[in-house]
């Protein structure tokens, strides 16, 4: 059964119409989704260099973890404080008794978010894959955060028992290494398309 010819139903004028509106409208789909295409990878590259930055952040904060805690576990009179730059930059310092001379000195990096911030909505719109793995690797950066706010709080209070409340902290605050950086590198996976190996220290 052959099918019925449109052009006997409706003028020539119509079907041309009807045909550029539909030549129209998928043109204009496929520019969407090259557009949608440039901008997911945009941001991708942007949320790499961020995560490369926080990367060096997390290597940082948990290797004064892993110092202190040899410390505390090495030497009795261990003395832990706060050393603060004129710029701002903060440091822990570790000495071996009470005389505190510096032995060991740190600079405690920031944990940087902007990015993920400002893009948030835009990722939830083009990549809900990627939204979800990035949601994992700053949650688990923000606890990061709260443990740098933690020990930078300690260091400041002379008070503190250094080797009670403070071991059991940096022995808490170590068991999150190891989801932190999961989380982090195949977030990075998903936006640079390797392995996370390298950190950056600045834009």
């Amino acid at each position: 059964m052959s099918l019925p010819n449109i052009s006997q139903y409706l003028p020539i004028t119509v079907i041309s119409a009807i045909l550029l509106f539909v030549l129209k409208e998928t043109i204009e789909f496929y520019k969407r989704r090259s557009a949608e295409r440039r901008k997911i990878e945009a941001i991708k590259h942007l949320i790499s260099i961020e995560l490369q930055l926080n990367y060096w952040a997390v290597i940082t904060i948990f290797r004064i973890f892993g110092e202190i805690n040899k410390y505390l576990l090495s030497f009795p009179q261990a003395q832990f404080w706060l050393y603060t730059l004129p710029s701002g930059a903060e440091s822990v310092r570790c000495s071996k008794d009470s005389d505190r001379e510096c032995y060991i000195s740190y600079s405690i990096p920031f944990i940087v978010d902007k990015q993920y911030k400002t893009l948030f909505l835009t990722i939830a719109e083009l990549d809900e894959k990627l939204l979800r793995l990035l949601e994992k690797a700053y949650d688990e950066l923000a606890e990061l955060n709260h443990l740098r706010s933690s020990l930078i709080d300690y260091l400041k209070d002379d008070k503190n028992d250094k080797h009670h409340f403070f071991k059991s902290f940096i022995e808490y605050a170590m068991e999150h290494e190891k989801p932190c950086n999961e989380t982090l590198k195949a977030a990075y996976h998903n936006c640079a398309g390797k392995e996370l190996q390298e950190a950056k220290l600045r834009w």
